[in-house]
C-alpha cells in the first residue's frame, strides 16, 4: 500500500459511517461534482511533488464534506433550520474530531481542528501525519448562530498569496471566504508541538504550534494561527508560495460554493425544496413547505382579521441602525407609526395600540409596550397554523433560526392608507391602494426579493439598508415614495426582474398570482 493511501485508510466510528453516506448520496443528488469543485478553493501554486498532492486531495475531501454538511443540515439538526450552517471548529474540549456546540460570540471567526466525526469523515491527516485544521466564519457558524444566513451572507477570511499581489479570496466582501481548511505541514523552527499523546490528532490544540507566520512580498506578516476576534471582523490568511519559509496548505469555501450563482446554481440551491422555502406558488395553508413569502402574508392578514377594525399593521423601516452583530435580530424589525412601505414588521406594539389594543391574537393579547416580547407578531401563538415550518426553534415568545430568521432581509411589505392601523370602520380602498402590474386594489403586499442582479450588492450593512441593492426599479421607487397621490405611489411590478409578490386582498385573502384582485 502507498503512503498516501495508508494515510488516507483508517477506521471510521459506525455513525459517521452513516452520516458520511448520507452525505456523500446528498451530493451526488444536488450534483456537486468534486471535479468542478476543484476550480475554485484550493491554492492554485506552482509547487509540486508528493506532498502538495496528496495534501490537494485531503483538503479536497474536507471541502466536499463541508459543502455537504451545509446542504443537509435542517436534516442532520433535525430541526427546520435553514441550509448553509458550518459546523464549529474541535476545540479540543470535548470528544477528539467532534465539533463544540459553540464557538464564540455571535459574529466571531472561529479556529480548531476540522471536526472530521461531526463531518462523517476519517481523521483525516496531511501529508506528515497531521490532522487538518480548520476555520469558519462566523457568518455561518452553528453556535453562535449569526441573525442572517443566506446567499448574501459574506465571509470573514480574505486571503493572499505570499509570494505574490493576489487575492486568492477577498478582498471584496462578495469574494471572502466562509471557510479556510489548513494542512499545516511540517514543523518549522519555533513549533514545539508537544508529544501526540492520546487519540488520533495528539493532545495540542495550539493553532500557532501548527499554523505559520507567512511574510508577504511587501515584507508585511500575516500570522495564520490568529483570527480578528472582533465581531462581523475580516481576517487576513496567506498561502506560502514556492521557496518561502512557511508550509502551510490552504482550502476554503467562499459563499458561492455552498449557494452557487443565478447564472450556476449548485449546492444548497439545487434541493429540491429550496425555492418553495422561500416563495411558493403553490401555496397551501396546511402544506408542508415552508413558503415563508406566503406565510409572512398569512400572518399579516391575521393581525387585521383579529383586531376589531380589520387593519393590517405598519411597516418595519427600511433602514436599521442596530450594532452588530444584533443589527438584523427579530425585535429590530419594529412597525413604525405612520410608515406605509419598508421591512416586515416582526414587533407591532404601535400598531396594536393604534387599534385599540383589540387583537384577539393569544400573543398579542398581554402586547403592552415597545419592550413587550408579547408585541412579536411572527410568532406560533399568532401566526396562523404552519408557521411552525419556517420558525426554526420557535420558542413562547420568538421564531429563532429559522427560514425568517436568516432571510429576512430578503421581505420587503407595504400596506394601502385605508388598511393602515387606525379605530375607524373597516379599510375599503376607496382611496390610495396597492396596485401590481395595473392588478388592483389590494390591501398590502409582500415582496420577496430573489438573487442579487448586476450592480446590487447586499454584504454591508448600508448596502442591506438601500431597497435598489434588493429590488427592481419600479418597486425600490414605490417602496420609498411614502406620499399617497403622487405618481407611482402603490405602483409594484413583478413582469420582469426577479422580485416576487403575494397581494392580501381587501377581504385579507391572499392571491398569490396577484392577477384577481
Amino acid at each position: 500500500m502507498s503512503r498516501s493511501a495508508r494515510k488516507l485508510a483508517g477506521p471510521r466510528r459506525a455513525h459517521a459511517q452513516q452520516r458520511g453516506a448520507a452525505l456523500f448520496l446528498l451530493l451526488a443528488l444536488v450534483g456537486v461534482a468534486a471535479a468542478g469543485l476543484l476550480v475554485t478553493g484550493l491554492a492554485r501554486l506552482d509547487l509540486t511533488g508528493e506532498r502538495r498532492r496528496f495534501n490537494t486531495q485531503v483538503l479536497q475531501q474536507a471541502r466536499e464534506a463541508l459543502i455537504a454538511y451545509a446542504i443537509t443540515y435542517p436534516e442532520s439538526s433535525g430541526k427546520p433550520y435553514v441550509p448553509g450552517h458550518l459546523p464549529c471548529p474541535d476545540l479540543g474540549t470535548g470528544s477528539e474530531g467532534v465539533a463544540a456546540s459553540t464557538c464564540g460570540g455571535r459574529g466571531v471567526s472561529a479556529l480548531g481542528r476540522l471536526p472530521w466525526q461531526t463531518l462523517g469523515l476519517p481523521p483525516l491527516k496531511d501529508y506528515d501525519g497531521h490532522c487538518l485544521w480548520y476555520a469558519v466564519s462566523g457568518s455561518f457558524k452553528t453556535g453562535t448562530k449569526p441573525y442572517l444566513l443566506n446567499w448574501d451572507s459574506p465571509g470573514q477570511f480574505a486571503i493572499r498569496a505570499s509570494s505574490r499581489s493576489v487575492w486568492l479570496a477577498g478582498p471584496a466582501p462578495s469574494d471572502l471566504a466562509a471557510v479556510v481548511v489548513f494542512a499545516p505541514g511540517p514543523a518549522l523552527a519555533g513549533q514545539n508541538r508537544l508529544a501526540s499523546g492520546s487519540g488520533e490528532c495528539g493532545q495540542d490544540s495550539d493553532p500557532s504550534h501548527f499554523l505559520d507566520r507567512v511574510v508577504l512580498a511587501d515584507g508585511s506578516a500575516v500570522d495564520n494561527a490568529f483570527l480578528n476576534p472582533a465581531i462581523d471582523g475580516v481576517t487576513l490568511l496567506a498561502q506560502p508560495d514556492a521557496g518561502r519559509d512557511a508550509n502551510d496548505q490552504l482550502a476554503w469555501l467562499q459563499p458561492r460554493d455552498l449557494f452557487g450563482t443565478a447564472q450556476a446554481p449548485r449546492g444548497i440551491a439545487r434541493r429540491g425544496d429550496f425555492a418553495a422555502a422561500l416563495y411558493d406558488p403553490a401555496y397551501l395553508r396546511n402544506g408542508p413547505s415552508p413558503a415563508l413569502a406566503q406565510r409572512i402574508a398569512d400572518c399579516l392578514a391575521s393581525f387585521a382579521a383579529g383586531n376589531a377594525y380589520r387593519r393590517l399593521p405598519w411597516a418595519s423601516p427600511l433602514a436599521l441602525t442596530g450594532t452588530a452583530p444584533n443589527t438584523f435580530e427579530n425585535d429590530a424589525f419594529k412597525d413604525a407609526a405612520g410608515l406605509l412601505a419598508g421591512r416586515i414588521p416582526f414587533h407591532v406594539w404601535l400598531s396594536h395600540q393604534a387599534t385599540g389594543k383589540s387583537n384577539a391574537s393569544p400573543g398579542l393579547a398581554a402586547c403592552n409596550g415597545s419592550a413587550s416580547a408579547s408585541c412579536r407578531l411572527l410568532r406560533t401563538d399568532n401566526c396562523p397554523a404552519g408557521w411552525d415550518r419556517v420558525a426554526g426553534s420557535p420558542t413562547a415568545a420568538n421564531s429563532p433560526d429559522g427560514w425568517w430568521d436568516k432571510w429576512k432581509d430578503h421581505f420587503f411589505y407595504a400596506v394601502a392608507p385605508d388598511f393602515q392601523p387606525a379605530q375607524a370602520g373597516n379599510g375599503t380602498c376607496t382611496g390610495n391602494c396597492l396596485y401590481v402590474d395595473g392588478a388592483g386594489p389590494y390591501a398590502a403586499l409582500v415582496i420577496f426579493a430573489g438573487r442579487a442582479t448586476a450592480g446590487q450588492r447586499r454584504q454591508t450593512q448600508a448596502e442591506r439598508n438601500d431597497p435598489a441593492n434588493y429590488l427592481g426599479g419600479t418597486n425600490a421607487a414605490a417602496l420609498l415614495n411614502a406620499q399617497p397621490g403622487s405618481a407611482g405611489f402603490g405602483r409594484y411590478s413583478q413582469a420582469s426582474g426577479n422580485d416576487r409578490i403575494v397581494c392580501i386582498r381587501r377581504d385579507l385573502s391572499l392571491d398569490l398570482a396577484c392577477t384577481t384582485p
